[in-house]
């Protein structure tokens, strides 16, 4: 069983891909896409955002994926490609 729930979870997500991206400030319109527990009771989750290109209105929709281990600590972080 895990330590830690889904809200947790997303917390965690959200605050690492804050401090790993060295262009957070560009960020916006942060969403939560889907979110799981695996087989280990893991969770997994998409979170998408708005990443701020050269001009204002360039913006580029972003998806990251990630693998929160029962402890409450980030696995992994990958580019997700929604289809």
């Amino acid at each position: 069983m895990s330590t830690i729930d889904a809200a947790a979870a997303v917390k965690t997500a959200y605050d690492y891909l804050l401090k790993v991206s060295p262009n957070s400030s560009a960020f916006s319109n942060f969403r939560l896409e889907e979110i799981r527990q695996d087989d280990a009771q893991d969770f997994v989750l998409v979170i998408s955002y708005d990443e701020a290109g050269d001009f204002g209105f360039d913006r580029k929709k972003q998806y990251k994926e990630f693998k929160i281990v029962d402890d409450g600590k980030i696995e992994w972080m990958k580019i997700f490609n929604p289809v």
